[in-house]
């Protein structure tokens, strides 16, 4: 399975934002267990580390995005990509990049705590939970 991992789902596992971290966590272990194909779209290392930098410091914040890059792989955007999030008129053109760069990389769920960013996806859009749920993981640790 193609996953694509939003940036929200990232941040709660770097940061620790409870109550979302345990299940942020796991979903990053299971990525690192091959237990699904792990994507991020090309804007996430960089929205990621603009936040992560301002509450955990460069250094902190550039080991996550070193970890990101190690274990997704990245959905790329370019022109055409980011024309088709502008055009399809969606209020946040950011969730819309990322469907239209999870449509490029044949995704087939994103996994997001944010269901209505992605209302307008193509793909099946789970929750952290719903989607730790599908893979039948038992919430282990690395």
């Amino acid at each position: 399975m193609n996953a694509l991992i939003d940036t929200n789902i990232l941040l709660d596992d770097v940061l620790a934002r409870d109550p979302f971290a345990a299940d942020a966590r796991e979903i990053v272990n299971a990525c690192a267990r091959h237990d699904y194909q792990g994507y991020i779209s090309a804007i996430t290392p960089l929205n990621a580390f603009y936040v992560a930098r301002r509450l955990v410091g460069i250094a902190r914040a550039r080991a996550m995005v070193k970890r990101l890059l190690d274990l997704f792989e990245v959905c790329p955007l370019d022109k055409m990509s980011l024309q088709a999030a502008y055009d399809s008129g969606q209020p946040d053109i950011e969730d819309a990049a990322q469907v239209a760069a999870a449509m490029v990389s044949n995704i087939d769920v994103i996994v997001t705590r944010d269901s209505r960013g992605y209302a307008h996806a193509p793909m099946l859009v789970l929750s952290p939970n719903e989607f730790l749920n599908s893979l039948g993981t038992t919430r282990r640790m690395l």
